[in-house]
């Protein structure tokens, strides 16, 4: 990206900021990081990952377009919204929560290609990106659909708990507890230790974020019934399972009024 290209696209997100406050509204979502992968299993087809920053009031994730695909739909561990969107704080559409499938394309899915998407939102309107398409899968992306679990061959297996509580400020304290499992610190080649790893917190089946320890803040929701979701991983980021096949989580249910 040159620089003049850099420039002018913070002049325009300042501008809508700007435009705004202005306008006496809190600043909407802003949507980063889009990204289409043809899927192998389905020709015609691809999965559409991206990250959703949220803005100064909690908000709602309703449908997703595309004017150069005749279909898009959400598809993982949900497949309909509307999906919260907690305010100042970041979730994704990935491959191992909720994402997007899009098809009917028009042309053909070369790399590199820059694709039109539109998110609309319950209060930020319709948000706009472009999302490059992509013939490469990265070991953070290789979920697809829970198909990937890791059966523990070794010790016992993996425990969690978990509470979420709420806070003055409006925010949500996610504090969890383990047996039989050790959280490792990120790093750029992650080595299997069977035990370790680290968390997936989600929410609505939308990811949050990574978890290195026993704590996490969501931001202040939107009014309604949520569920709050935590997986325990293993440092190449398969998902642990328990002697009877079933993955190693918590999850449970919170009520904003």
């Amino acid at each position: 990206m040159s620089v003049r290209t850099a420039f002018l696209l913070v002049t325009v997100a300042f501008g809508t900021f700007a435009a705004w406050m202005l306008l006496g509204r809190a600043a909407p979502v802003t949507v980063t990081m889009a990204r289409l992968e043809p899927m192998d299993t389905a020709p015609g087809m691809a999965r559409l990952s991206l990250e959703i920053a949220g803005g100064e009031v909690p908000d709602r994730l309703l449908a997703v377009s595309s004017p150069d695909a005749t279909d898009a739909r959400f598809a993982g561990l949900a497949d309909a919204g509307p999906f919260p969107i907690p305010a100042q704080s970041t979730v994704m559409l990935s491959s191992d929560g909720v994402y997007a499938v899009l098809s009917g394309f028009d042309g053909a899915l070369d790399e590199g290609r820059l694709l039109p998407i539109a998110l609309e939102f319950e209060r930020s309107g319709t948000v706009s990106t472009r999302a490059a398409v992509s013939a490469e899968v990265g070991m953070h992306d290789m979920h697809m659909n829970h198909a990937m679990h890791m059966t523990l061959y070794e010790g016992a297996a993996p425990e969690i708990t978990m509470q979420v509580e709420p806070s003055e400020d409006g925010t949500w304290k996610v504090r969890i507890a383990t047996a039989h499992f050790t959280f490792d610190p990120e790093t750029p080649e992650p080595v299997h230790t069977p035990g370790h790893g680290h968390g997936h917190l989600y929410l609505n089946g939308l990811k949050l974020q990574r978890l290195y320890g026993e704590s996490a803040t969501i931001g202040e929701l939107p009014s309604g019934t949520h569920q709050v979701m935590v997986s325990l991983n293993t440092n190449t980021h398969m998902a642990y399972v328990a002697a009877d096949g079933v993955p190693v989580r918590a999850a449970t249910i919170i009520t904003v009024e």
